[in-house]
């Protein structure tokens, strides 16, 4: 049976689509079939963390919540994108295929039934065991429609405390959707801090199970959008805690 796990944060700029990218992929090449949802409408950024240019993409989720096609016709396999030949399979369902479709959209609207019913739908074509879902920052109809259908919600927040109230209120929305598992993310903790020490105050302060405290990296940041962390650093610790968050997220 597939699991829908949706990646939110309160504030933008605290990297969780890289989060979102590199967890489906470490899934992915666990045997698992991954697909990545973009409901960052307002500023998609999957495409290019997984090489897939405007020109390749004919269907996306724009068209989908539109009616001009099904949701498993607007994913795309990346496996290939891993590198080596894998057990299992990576896709992705761009935010956008068409320019200034994102506003109109907004402006239209969709329902919880309507995203339900197309990841129920994609789950099933595709044979999914995950569907990961990252969503844009901030509370508004779009995110809480995408945590109403999660199985699982990662949060991710640095630790800043413009985030704190923000996060709380994430959670607190989590608890009033029922959604069945919540939990922290906590990026780019600076590397003089002793994370675990960080992970006991996040769980003191928010009552909430936290799936990993990720560090600050250098080679994070060198690396940018350019490639995938988890397969240039395959032996990386921070590729360790992005499995981390995957097993406790699913």
């Amino acid at each position: 049976m597939s699991k829908t796990i949706s990646i939110h944060s309160f504030l933008r700029g605290v990297g969780k689509s890289h989060i979102v990218a590199n967890v489906a992929s470490v899934l992915a090449a666990q045997g698992k079939r991954v697909a990545v949802l973009d409901m960052n409408i307002y500023a998609p950024t999957l495409n290019l963390l997984f090489g897939l240019g405007s020109l390749d993409v004919k269907n996306s989720l724009t068209d989908y919540l539109f009616g001009r096609c099904t949701l498993d016709s607007a994913a795309y396999d990346i496996t290939s994108s891993l590198g080596a030949k894998q057990k299992g399979k990576l896709y992705v369902v761009p935010a956008e295929g068409r320019s200034g479709e994102s506003a109109l959209l907004l402006r239209k609207g969709f329902t919880v039934e309507q995203l339900g019913e197309g990841a129920h739908q994609l789950a099933r074509a595709l044979n999914l065991d995950v569907l990961l879902i990252d969503n844009g920052a901030g509370v508004n109809q779009e995110t809480m429609i995408s945590i109403a259908i999660a199985d699982s919600l990662g949060v991710v927040l640095r630790l800043d405390k413009k985030d704190y109230q923000g996060t709380s209120l994430v959670l607190e929305i989590a608890k009033e959707l029922s959604v069945p598992h919540a939990s922290l993310i906590v990026n780019q903790a600076p590397s003089d801090y002793d994370l675990s020490e960080v992970k006991t105050k996040v769980i003191k302060a928010y009552h909430s199970d936290v799936a990993a405290v990720l560090p600050y990296s250098s080679e994070l940041a060198t690396l940018a959008s350019d490639a995938l962390f988890v397969v240039k650093y395959p032996n990386h610790a921070l590729t360790k805690l992005f499995k981390q968050v995957g097993e406790k997220l699913m």
